[in-house]
């Protein structure tokens, strides 16, 4: 029984190790932050971009298939 209890020992000491030291995330240099914000702003702007430009077209082809249709209705003839 007294060697249960060593082990019982040993197991409670790894234990309270593993609860007093709390994982701490690694620090960040300024230097990788901005490298990291710029590449996020980019992505960013590039989607924004992107529907704008698709609106864009697609108010184009509308206006191009009334044109085309005889419509001119838009105009207040």
């Amino acid at each position: 029984m007294g060697s249960s209890a060593g082990s019982w020992r040993r197991l409670e000491d790894s234990e309270r190790e593993e609860t007093d030291s709390e994982p701490q995330a690694p620090r960040l240099d300024s230097r990788s932050v901005l490298w990291k914000n710029a590449v996020g702003f980019w992505i960013l702007g590039l989607c924004n971009n992107f529907s704008y430009v698709v609106m864009l077209s697609a108010a184009h082809d509308i206006l191009k298939q009334e044109q085309a249709s005889g419509n001119q209705s838009h105009e207040g003839s």
